[in-house]
């Protein structure tokens, strides 16, 4: 009985290594919507299974909406967050292969010539799907590639900051975040605001925010991130 309980518990889970990812079949009379797909696949990006839970059952609601919505005739497309009916993991075709090599040369800092249609001839299948997948795990993951762009503007801006024998910076995407956090506070600016600012999710269990309140209008996020001031530095340029 107990075993029976916990798979009921953990129902359309499905633990893949130490992640958790959404399975949900879906129905014959809907699949026409999902390009013919027979199940969504979802990958949850957590380990903890009360995290993976949370999601589930948002998924859970949202695609139960939306196959009713394909089956009263409302909806003729799934559109399930973190899904596609593109495939993941599908090779890409010979069309693709020039954006797929600029972006993965790219990604190594060098600029794309003339020639980076040719060097995509030079990738196997196998390279050209592990750059397709990086692709999507940045698209699902976009702090990845906010990171980056950080990095390149801190690196204009001459702005630094190791310890000795230590090769990565002090300076990076997650300590600016925790910077702009602190001063908003500073700033007296409401934390269910600077939530929202940074992207975090509400608390599930403070029932006036976490339930009810919808997210801070426009006009509150940008009151907070004018109330944050960048520290005044001087600069030299030859």
């Amino acid at each position: 009985m107990a075993g029976k309980r916990n798979k009921g518990a953990e129902r359309l889970l499905k633990l893949k290594g130490n992640i958790w990812w959404f399975r949900r079949q879906i129905p014959d009379d809907v699949r026409y919507a999902a390009d013919g797909r027979g199940w969504l696949f979802v990958n949850l990006h957590t380990s903890d299974v009360v995290e993976a839970k949370k999601s589930r059952d948002d998924l859970e609601a949202l695609s139960r909406l939306q196959f009713r919505q394909v089956q009263a005739g409302a909806r003729s497309v799934l559109e399930i967050p973190g899904w596609s009916t593109d495939g993941a993991h599908r090779l890409p075709s010979p069309a693709e292969r020039g954006t797929l090599a600029r972006t993965a040369i790219e990604a190594a800092g060098d600029a794309p010539d003339e020639s980076a249609g040719d060097e995509c001839d030079n990738l196997s299948p196998t390279d050209l799907a592990v750059i397709a997948a990086e692709q999507e795990a940045e698209r699902l993951k976009p702090s990845d590639t906010f990171g980056k762009r950080f990095r390149r503007f801190r690196l204009l801006l001459d702005v630094d900051d190791r310890l000795t024998g230590v090769r990565r910076s002090l300076v990076n995407f997650l300590s600016a975040r925790r910077w702009f956090v602190t001063q908003a506070r500073h700033a007296d600016q409401p934390r269910e605001t600077i939530a929202d600012v940074v992207g975090h999710k509400p608390d599930k269990r403070d029932t006036t925010f976490g339930k009810y309140a919808r997210e801070a209008s426009w006009d509150q996020r940008r009151a907070c991130v004018e109330a944050v001031k960048l520290p005044h530095t001087e600069r030299t340029y030859s």
